[in-house]
């Protein structure tokens, strides 16, 4: 048994226990109960926006194609998400990540280190935005000086973290190791390559724009969900945060797509804001649920679309 078995069976073990944690502190015998209000139409409107949020996803990569050459077709925008996330239930941690290189890689001829730059500057686009929308919602309801405002704060201020970092980088001397210099190498070119993402205006104020539209999308799902459960006095800017906060705890990536995390993270997020954290953890249950039916139903096709055409030669390029 190879290390990457032993660490995708602990990765398992870990969402069992994550998730047996979640059943016995915030699922109680009538939260199950409310999951059987969900019907046909109910659930075909719930895939209809999960295929919506991964279009959404996919139109992120796909005004990528002026910053490195890519070029991704139309189709991609919808199967090249929904392929990524079917390789974390494959690879728990960081297999989309891995995917999205590899794809990057064998179609586009990119470097590992820019496709890593550009996966690192999504996410922290996506941090920026939930800590505006954090600080705003710690004004709006008197939480300015609280421990959500003070995370709030450093989600907002991350760009001058990266900033930080690239000065930094640049000025640690080369090693003389040859491992030492390409790992210093590595770092000073991904650390680059996000400084620079970070300085195009042009490409943040849109990539701003699709994480809005994106959470806009999440936002209206778990509003869809809020409606078939049931539940009542769940403020929109809320479940906007959620949808936020979900996105960012995505760098805690070591359950199979983050199962039991996901649900912990929208527990403690409704607790700090004063609201039923057992409502949090349902409406992220239920969206994880059909992320969970897409991924192995189209996912699956859209890795049997692009893995068809690579091989074993392909994949030992990843270096």
């Amino acid at each position: 048994m190879n290390k990457r078995t032993i660490i995708n069976i602990l990765s398992y073990l870990a969402m069992i226990v994550l998730l047996v944690i979640v059943f016995c502190f915030f699922i109680r015998k009538n939260e199950i109960e409310l999951l059987c209000r969900i019907d046909a139409f109910s659930f075909v409107v719930l895939i209809g926006f999960t295929l919506v949020f991964y279009m959404v996803g996919g139109l992120q990569y796909y005004v990528l194609k002026d910053m490195y050459g890519i070029n991704l077709e139309k189709k991609d925008i919808l199967l090249l998400p929904v392929a990524m996330n079917l390789w974390s239930f494959i690879m728990p941690l960081q297999g989309s990540a891995f995917f999205f290189m590899l794809f990057l890689k064998h179609r586009h001829k990119v470097k590992i280190s820019d496709s890593l730059s550009i996966t690192i500057f999504l996410y922290l686009v996506t941090v920026f935005f939930a800590g505006l929308v954090g600080i705003i919602f710690a004004v709006i309801y008197n939480l300015t000086f609280s421990l959500f405002s003070l995370i709030s704060l450093i989600f907002l201020l991350n760009p001058l973290f990266v900033l930080l970092g690239n000065k930094i980088a640049s000025r640690v001397p080369e090693g003389k190791i040859k491992i030492i210099k390409s790992v210093i190498a590595f770092s000073k070119r991904t650390a680059g390559n996000m400084n620079s993402m970070w300085m195009n205006y042009k490409y943040v104020a849109i990539f701003l724009l699709l994480i809005i539209c994106r959470m806009l999308v999440s936002t209206f799902w778990y509003m869809w969900i809020v409606r078939i459960l049931g539940y009542q006095d769940v403020p929109f800017l809320s479940l906007l945060l959620l949808a936020l906060w979900l996105t960012v705890s995505l760098i805690v990536r070591f359950t199979p797509n983050n199962w039991g995390v996901l649900q912990l993270v929208s527990g403690l997020m409704f607790s700090l804001i004063a609201l039923s954290p057992q409502q949090g953890v349902m409406i992220s249950m239920v969206a994880s649920a059909t992320l969970t039916i897409v991924a192995f139903t189209l996912g699956v096709a859209a890795n049997f679309y692009y893995l068809r055409s690579w091989n074993i030669k392909s994949l030992k390029e990843i270096k």
